[in-house]
């Protein structure tokens, strides 16, 4: 019976260390499926996250192209108003020209303009006009007095000092 002890205590060492590789195996294998359920989570969250990403990428292209756009209306817009700019420069150049001739044709038949003084400005009729308007201020009066109504006196106003540039 000796021999049949040792026959029976090697079966059930061998059965002994089956259970264990089969709890082993078991064990690794739920390891590996709590592995595989957690990559597959993560690469869903990482999933999300890109779709997400993917979403703001799309967000950030529609502003630029929006501001592409907006820039270019107002390229677009500047270009007009430098024509429309340009165009009332041309129409105060004519203007002005017709102003130009209609004084000049003022000038030759105002009975009161000579010809010398005409002759002396070349006949453009530059010593009347917008000029002669702003210095008004400096001519004087019949009786050699300057006509400033800020000058108290009536002198020439030389020791009179202009404060109409002192008011800001």
């Amino acid at each position: 019976m000796d021999d049949m002890n040792w026959w029976v205590w090697a079966l059930i060492a061998l059965a002994v260390i089956a259970l264990l590789a089969l709890i082993a195996i078991s064990l690794r294998n739920r390891a590996r499926v709590k592995a595989v359920q957690r990559d597959r989570h993560r690469a869903g969250e990482l999933r999300e996250e890109a779709e997400v990403s993917a979403v703001e990428a799309s967000r950030r292209e529609a502003d630029a192209a929006a501001a592409r756009a907006e820039a270019e209306q107002a390229r677009i817009a500047a270009e007009q108003l430098e024509r429309q700019a340009q165009q009332h420069e041309r129409d105060a150049g004519d203007v002005r020209a017709e102003a130009g001739d209609r004084l000049a044709k003022a000038d030759e038949i105002d009975p009161d303009v000579d010809d010398r003084t005409l002759a002396a400005d070349g006949g453009t009729g530059t010593h009347r006009g917008i000029a002669d308007d702003a210095s008004r201020d400096d001519q004087l009066t019949g009786d050699g007095r300057r006509d400033d109504p800020l000058l108290e006196d009536g002198s020439t106003g030389e020791h009179v000092r202009d404060t109409r540039r002192d008011i800001p």
